[in-house]
C-alpha cells in the first residue's frame, strides 16, 4: 500500500512537470491545468515508457539520436576521434522534432557527457603519451571530439611491458617496409612499440540498400561519412592531374570509406556506367542516373569491378550501385557526388539527406516537398498538410556502431650461413627479414564492459536525477581497459655439419717419346689417389615472434576484471643426431688432367730413362761425359689419363637448438563492484552503482526508481542495447536496497573475457554434424564438396558456397538460414537476433529486404558460427540445469539431449518433479534401467508432454538420437557413422576437425616450429609439448591418434598415406569429392587435413604452423593431390 501511495505521488509530480513544461504555455486558465493534471496522472506511465524507449528513425527519441551520434564516430589519420555531428547539432535536431529531452537535461553539454560515456570505452587512447592521466575537463566533447580510454600494452620477449603508441597507417607501413628491406633496428623498434587503426566499418555499410521512405534524398555513401573534402564551386588547382579547378560536385571522404557502398540518391534509370578501369578523363569508374524532370546524378571514382548496375536498370532510392574507390584523377578514396538540372551542375547540399546533411527541406523525387527553385514542378510536390504529417526519413534500422580494427606487427628473421673449405661449395651469408601485421577486433573484447547510453537514459527518465546519472557516467570515464600483446619468442638454430673426404683417382698409361734421339719409353700403368678433407656447415637461425593477444584489465563501472600472464624464463632444448652416409660411387670428374702437364712417379721414371739414354748416346758420339741439360731432350707424351672422383667417410651431424620464451596465461579474476561500503563515510566511498544509488542526496532518485521499478525494467527490455541488462539491474537494486526484484544472485562470469571469443566452426563436434544432416543433409553434403547437384540446394546457398540465402519453410511458416537457423517464426517474432548482432549483422534490416522481395544473403561462415554458437549455448545451459540435480552426464549424452532441445525447444530440463529429465535419468538410467529411461524421458510441447525417444513421428532421428545417448555413436540422417565406437572425442570427421583445431591452436600459441629432425618429432601430441617440433605428417598423425583412428607412427607424408590406406583401409577419393575431415595427400611429399569450404589445417612450414588455422587455400585444386577418407 505504501508503495502504491508513493507511486501515485511520483506520477502526479511527474504529470505536473510534463504539463508545466510542455502544456502550460498553451493552456489557460490555471483551473484547466489542474484538470489536465488529474487526467494525465493515469497517462504518465505511457509518457515515461515512451520517453525512455528507442524509437527507430525518430529524432524526438534521445536513444535514437544518441545511436546516430555514436554510429558516426570515426578515427582520422592523426588519431583524432570525432563524430559526424556535435552534441549541439544532435540537441537542435531533437528539439526541432519536438523531443522532450529538455525535460530531463539542461542542455547539450549534459547530453554530450551521457552519449560519450558509452563511446569512450570503445576506442583506443591515441594520445602521444597514453600513460598520462586523461584531463577530461580539456576534452572538447561539445565540438564532437572524443577521447578513447583503451590502452594497448606490449609485453616483449624479455618480460618488459610498455604502453603502445598510436601512429598513422602510412608511417606504420613505411616502417615495416624499411625493416623488411634492410633489417633496420630503429624501424623494428618503432613498429613493435606502435599500433595503428587499419580500417573501420559500420555494420550497415555492407548493406545492399538503405531504406529511405520520406522526401529526403539518400546520402550517397554510408551515413557516418560526412566529411566534405572538396565543396561545390571554384577550388583552384588541387595538384591532381585531370582534376577540375571549378568543382561541380562535392567530394565525400573519411577514414575507412574505401570499399564501402555507394547508394543511389533517388530512384531512376541508369544511363551510363564504367566498371573495368578502362575509362577516359578524371572520373574513373562512374555511374550516371536519370531521375526524370531534368535531374541527373553522377557518382565517380568507384573501385574497379565494384559497379553492380548496368545502363537501362531501374534503381530505387538507397540501392547500392558501386563501392567507393580512388580510380581516375583522385588523391585518395572518396565519392565524387554530382547533381545536374537540365544539364546545369547544382550544389548537392541544397537538398536534404537522410542523415541530416544538406541545407534544403527535401529532395527532388516524387516524395519531395522542397521549395528550391531548381526543384521539380509544383504538381510533383506534396502539400504542406501532407508534409506536416510525414515523419523524418532515416535508415529503417538502428544506426550501427562503427567497428575499428587495431593493427599490430610481429616479425620473423631468418639467417642462413654456409661456411666451407670445399672449393666446390659456395660460402654464403644471407638474412631475410619478414615483418607481418595482425588485425585485432578489440571491440569484441570490450563490448560487455560499456555503459550504454540507453541504460543511463532509462535511469534518468524514471529516476529524474541528473546528478545520479552524471556520477554513473563518471564511472565509465574513469574505467581502465588494457589489451596486451604478448610476444612469444622462439629462436630455432639448425646446424647441419657435413664432414667428408673427397678422393680423386687418376688412371694412366701410355709412352714417352724423345723425338730428338728417336727413343721411346713405356710408362707403366698407374693409379693415383689423392684425398682432401672438407667440412661444410650450414647454419639456419630462425627467430620468430608469435603474438598472443588478450584483454588483461577491465576495471569498469560494473566489474574489475584482470588476467595476469607470467613470463616464462628461456627454455632451451637441444637435439643432436649424427648419421653416417654411404660412400658415393666413383664418377668421371669434370676436370680431367692434362697429359702434357700431369706428373706421376711412373711418368717421371720414364722421363729419366729417356734422358739417360739420350746422354749415353751423346757421350758415345763425343767421347765425353756431359751433365746433359733438359733442353737437349725433346720429349713428347703419348698418355691416356682418366680422372674419377667420389666422397668417403661422410658424416652428417645435425644439431637443433630451440630457445623459447613465452607467456603463460593465469586464471581470469572477475570482481563484482557492488560493495555497499555501509561503514564508510559518504565522502570516502569508492564509487560504484550501489554506493552512488544509496547517497542521501539522491534519495528522490532512489524513491522514484524503487516506486516505478517495473517501468525501468520494461524500458530496458524494450531497448535492444539494454535488453540483456535487466537481470543485472535487478541485482544491483537488490544489492543497494535489499529488495528482491527476482534476482538475488548474478553470474558475473559473463564478464570473463576469456570466454568472449566466438565459437569456431566444428567446435561443437558431432552433434552439429548430426543436426545439419537431419535439418538439411543435401545442403550439408553440398557444402562439404559432396556429389550433390546445385539445383537441389539452390534455394539455400549460392553456387560458390560462400553465402547462405534466407528461405521460407511452408510447413511451419518460418524464415530460416542454412540448417534451420530460424530468424522469424510464424507469429512474426524475430528469432536469434542477438547472435546475428554479435556478428555485426542487422537482422531487422535483412528481414525488411526479404519482405521487399529481395534476395537476402549472409556469408556462410557467419551463419555457421551462429549455428555452432546456438548449439554450444544450448549445451552449456543444459549442463547447468542437469548439474542442479547433482548429476553429471557424459558428453555424448548431453549432445543427444541437445539434439532434442534443438528440435523441441527443451528436453524436459525445466519440468518440475520426477518428470524432469535429470530425475528420470536418476531413477532409471543411472540404476541400469535404460529402457525405462528411454520410455519415460519427456519434453514439453504445445500439446503437452512428448516421449521424445519413442514418438514414432521421426523414427530415424529418434533412433540415432537414442543411439548417441546410449552408445556414444554419432550417426547422420543417411546412416553414415561419424565415430568409431568408444572414441571419446566424438570420432569420425567431427572429431578430426575438433582435434585438428585443438592441436593447431595449441601449436600457434606455444611457438611450435617446422622440423624434419627425427630427434625432435614425437609420436604423440602430448610428448611434443617439450620439443615443439612438427612437420606436416607428424601433425596429421597426432590428430588421427587423438581421435583414436590410428595407433601407428610415421613422420613421413608418403609413409602416413601408405599406413592409412594399407593398414586402416582409408578410401582414396578424387579431390573434387573432398569433405570436411578428409586428409589431402600430395605424392610429392605433403599431407594436410581438409576443413571444408576450401579451408585446410596445415603444418608444412613455419608460417603454416604459426598462422591461425583453418585458412583458405586452393593449393589442393592446382597441384597433384587426392583425398583419403576414413572408413
Amino acid at each position: 500500500m505504501d508503495e502504491m501511495k508513493q507511486l501515485l505521488k511520483n506520477v502526479t509530480k511527474k504529470a505536473f512537470k510534463v504539463v508545466k513544461k510542455a502544456v502550460l504555455p498553451i493552456l489557460i486558465p490555471v483551473l484547466a491545468v489542474v484538470l489536465i493534471i488529474v487526467i494525465l496522472a493515469g497517462s504518465v506511465y505511457f509518457i515515461t515508457i515512451d520517453d525512455g524507449s528507442y524509437k527507430e528513425d525518430d529524432w524526438s527519441s534521445p536513444p535514437y539520436a544518441a545511436a546516430v551520434y555514436s554510429s558516426s564516430a570515426t578515427v582520422d589519420s592523426e588519431g583524432k576521434i570525432t563524430t559526424g555531428k556535435t552534441a549541439q547539432e544532435i540537441w537542435d535536431e531533437m528539439k526541432k522534432n519536438n523531443s522532450r529531452v529538455d525535460l530531463y537535461l539542461d542542455g547539450p553539454e549534459q547530453l554530450s557527457k551521457l552519449m560519450n560515456a558509452e563511446i569512450v570505452t570503445k576506442y583506443p587512447d591515441t594520445r602521444s603519451n597514453p600513460d598520462e592521466p586523461i584531463d577530461w575537463k580539456n576534452i572538447d566533447f561539445e565540438n564532437n571530439q572524443i577521447q578513447g580510454i583503451i590502452k594497448f600494452k606490449r609485453a616483449d620477449k624479455d618480460g618488459n611491458v610498455s604502453t603502445m603508441i598510436y601512429t598513422d597507417s602510412e608511417t606504420f607501413e613505411s616502417k615495416i617496409k624499411e625493416y623488411n628491406e634492410s633489417g633496420s633496428d630503429s624501424a623494428k623498434e618503432f613498429v613493435l612499440s606502435h599500433f595503428t587503426i587499419d580500417k573501420q566499418s559500420n555494420a550497415d555499410s555492407t548493406s545492399s540498400s538503405v531504406k529511405v521512405d520520406g522526401p529526403e534524398l539518400c546520402w550517397p555513401v554510408s551515413p557516418q561519412f560526412t566529411t566534405i573534402t572538396s565543396k561545390f564551386g571554384y577550388r583552384g588547382n588541387i595538384g591532381v592531374d585531370g582534376a577540375s579547378e571549378n568543382h561541380g560536385a562535392i567530394d565525400i571522404a573519411g577514414a575507412g570509406i574505401d570499399g564501402t557502398p555507394v547508394y543511389a540518391c533517388e530512384e531512376g534509370t541508369v544511363l551510363y556506367t564504367t566498371n573495368s578501369g578502362d575509362y577516359n578523363g578524371g572520373a574513373g569508374n562512374w555511374v550516371v542516373i536519370d531521375h526524370g524532370n531534368g535531374y541527373v546524378s553522377k557518382y565517380m571514382h568507384h573501385q574497379t569491378g565494384s559497379t553492380v548496375v548496368s545502363p537501362g536498370d531501374k534503381v530505387k532510392k538507397g540501392q547500392m550501385i558501386a563501392k567507393v574507390g580512388t580510380t581516375g584523377a583522385s588523391s585518395g578514396p572518396h565519392c565524387h557526388f554530382q547533381i545536374e538540372k537540365d544539364g546545369v551542375k547544382i550544389d548537392p547540399l541544397q537538398f536534404k539527406y537522410n542523415n541530416g546533411m544538406g541545407d534544403g527541406s527535401g529532395g527532388f523525387g516524387s516524395g519531395s516537398n522542397s521549395s528550391t527553385n531548381d526543384m521539380a514542378s509544383s504538381e510533383d510536390t506534396e502539400s504542406s498538410e501532407d508534409t506536416a504529417s510525414s515523419n523524418d526519413s532515416k535508415s529503417s534500422t538502428r544506426p550501427a556502431a562503427t567497428t575499428c580494427y587495431v593493427k599490430v606487427a610481429t616479425l620473423t628473421q631468418t639467417n642462413t650461413k654456409v661456411e666451407t673449405n670445399d672449393p666446390n661449395v659456395k660460402a654464403s651469408d644471407k638474412t631475410v627479414y619478414n615483418m607481418t601485421t595482425t588485425e585485432i577486433n578489440y571491440q569484441e573484447l570490450v563490448d560487455k564492459y560499456t555503459m550504454p547510453f540507453d541504460l543511463l537514459w532509462a535511469l534518468l527518465v524514471v529516476g529524474e536525477s541528473q546528478g545520479f546519472v552524471m556520477e554513473l557516467a563518471d564511472l565509465a570515464y574513469n574505467s581502465e581497459i588494457e589489451i596486451t600483446v604478448y610476444d612469444n619468442y622462439r629462436k630455432n638454430t639448425d646446424i647441419d655439419k657435413w664432414t667428408y673426404k673427397k678422393q680423386d683417382k687418376v688412371k694412366g698409361s701410355g709412352s714417352l717419346e724423345d723425338t730428338k734421339h728417336n727413343n721411346t719409353e713405356t710408362v707403366q700403368d698407374f693409379e693415383d689417389i689423392t684425398e682432401y678433407n672438407y667440412t661444410t656447415t650450414k647454419t639456419v637461425i630462425t627467430q620468430t615472434n608469435t603474438l598472443q593477444i588478450d584483454l588483461t584489465k577491465a576495471d569498469t563501472w560494473i566489474v574489475d576484471y584482470t588476467r595476469e600472464y607470467t613470463h616464462q624464463d628461456t627454455e632451451t632444448s637441444t637435439n643432436n643426431n649424427e648419421e653416417k652416409v654411404d660412400n658415393t660411387e666413383w664418377k668421371k670428374a669434370g676436370d680431367q688432367p692434362d697429359p702434357n702437364t700431369y706428373s706421376n712417379s711412373n711418368i717421371i721414371a720414364a722421363e729419366n730413362k729417356l734422358k739417360e739414354r739420350a746422354r749415353s748416346q751423346d757421350d758415345t758420339e763425343t767421347g765425353e761425359v756431359s751433365s746433359y741439360p733438359e733442353e737437349q731432350v725433346n720429349i713428347k707424351r703419348h698418355l691416356t689419363l682418366n680422372k674419377e672422383t667420389h666422397y668417403v667417410e661422410i658424416k652428417d651431424s645435425i644439431t637443433n637448438t630451440v630457445e623459447s620464451t613465452y607467456y603463460e596465461a593465469g586464471s581470469p579474476k572477475v570482481k563484482e563492484k557492488t560493495d555497499r561500503q555501509d561503514k564508510v563515510d559518504e565522502k570516502d566511498l569508492k564509487p560504484n552503482f550501489v554506493t552512488i544509488f544509496r547517497k542521501s542526496k539522491y534519495s528522490t532518485n532512489k524513491s522514484n526508481i524503487l516506486s516505478a521499478s517495473s517501468w525501468l525494467f520494461e524500458i530496458l527490455e524494450t531497448n535492444e542495447s539494454t535488453a540483456d541488462m535487466v537481470d543485472i539491474v535487478k541485482y544491483l537494486l537488490y544489492k543497494a536496497t535489499g529488495n528482491n526484484y527476482g534476482v538475488t544472485e548474478f553470474d558475473f562470469s559473463i564478464f570473463d573475457a576469456s570466454k568472449f571469443q566466438s565459437v569456431n566452426s566444428g567446435e561443437s563436434g558431432g552433434v552439429v554434424e548430426m543436426l545439419k544432416s537431419f535439418e538439411n543433409n543435401a545442403l550439408r553434403e553440398y557444402m562439404n564438396g559432396g556429389n550433390i547437384s546445385y539445383s537441389s540446394v539452390s534455394e539455400y546457398v549460392t553456387q560458390d558456397r560462400k553465402q547462405y540465402k534466407m528461405y521460407y519453410t511452408s510447413f511451419d511458416g518460418c524464415l530460416n538460414f542454412s540448417y534451420g537457423v530460424m530468424v522469424r517464426n510464424a507469429a512474426g517474432n524475430i528469432n536469434n537476433e542477438s547472435y546475428f548482432k554479435d556478428e555485426g549483422v542487422n537482422l531487422k534490416s535483412l528481414l525488411d529486404q526479404y519482405d521487399a522481395g529481395k534476395e537476402v544473403l549472409v556469408d556462410a561462415d557467419i551463419v555457421d558460427r551462429i549455428k555452432d554458437k546456438i548449439v554450444s549455448d544450448k549445451k552449456n545451459a543444459l549442463k547447468k540445469e542437469i548439474a542442479k540435480h547433482g548429476i553429471e552426464m557424459k558428453e555424448n549424452q548431453i549432445d543427444a539431449l541437445t539434439m532434442v532441445s534443438y528440435q523441441y525447444g527443451n528436453c524436459g530440463q525445466y519440468i518440475s518433479g520426477n518428470q524432469n529429465i535429470a530425475e528420470v535419468y536418476k531413477n532409471y538410467y543411472k540404476k541400469g534401467d535404460k529402457d525405462g529411461f528411454k520410455n519415460n524421458a519427456v519434453c514439453q510441447t504445445q500439446v503437452g508432454l512428448t516421449h521424445f525417444f519413442v514418438t514414432g513421428q521421426y523414427p530415424q532421428r529418434e533412433k540415432y538420437t537414442w543411439k548417441l545417448f546410449n552408445e556414444g555413436i554419432y550417426t547422420l540422417a543417411d546412416g553414415t557413422v561419424l565415430t568409431n565406437s568408444g572414441s571419446g572425442s566424438g570420432g569420425g570427421k567431427a572429431a578430426i576437425l575438433q582435434s585438428a583445431k585443438k592441436i593447431h591452436t595449441y601449436m600457434e600459441q606455444h611457438s611450435y616450429y617446422y622440423s624434419l629432425n627425427g630427434g625432435v618429432l614425437k609420436s604423440t601430441f602430448e610428448e611434443s609439448k617439450n620439443s615443439r617440433g612438427v612437420c606436416c605428417a607428424t601433425y596429421v598423425m597426432w590428430v588421427l591418434k587423438d581421435c583414436g583412428l590410428i595407433n601407428q607412427t610415421s613422420h613421413s607424408a608418403p609413409g602416413l598415406a601408405s599406413i592409412l590406406q594399407d593398414t586402416y583401409h582409408w578410401k582414396k577419393i578424387n579431390r573434387d569429392q573432398l569433405q570436411a575431415g578428409d586428409v589431402i595427400y600430395y605424392p610429392y611429399g605433403h599431407i594436410e587435413i581438409y576443413a571444408g569450404n576450401g579451408q585446410i589445417y596445415n603444418a608444412g612450414s613455419d608460417s603454416a604452423i604459426s598462422r591461425a588455422n583453418p585458412y583458405t587455400s586452393n593449393w589442393y585444386l592446382t597441384n597433384q593431390s587426392y583425398g583419403l577418407r576414413a572408413p
